[in-house]
Formats: structure tokens, sequence, C-alpha cells
């Protein structure tokens, strides 16, 4: 499990069909809050809640 991990570092985007440079901008610069991995560290549920939670 990590904390806040960016989606660029879940998710590669840049794979991703249809993709476009503001996408790829935005999963540079956002975070989710709790991602959980498996025992060879690969993203298996990611967890984003919008709003103060702090």
């Amino acid at each position: 499990m990590s904390l806040e991990s960016r989606l660029a570092d879940v998710i590669d985007v840049e794979v991703v069909p249809g993709t476009s440079a503001s996408d790829l901008t935005y999963a540079m610069k956002t975070h989710l809050d709790f991602v959980i991995a498996d025992e060879e560290s690969l993203p298996r549920f990611a967890i984003e809640i919008d709003g103060s939670s702090r």
C-alpha cells in the first residue's frame, strides 16, 4: 500500500489509445489517495477521494 501515488505511476497513460497531451499532463499532476498493490508491487486497487479530507 502507498499513499498519494501519481496517477501516471499507477496507469501507463502513454500506451492508452487516444491519450492526448492534456491527458498526460493531468496524469502526471494528479495523485490518488490510496493504492493497494500486490506482492510484486503491481497496483490492484486505487481510491481517489474528492474534496477536503484533511
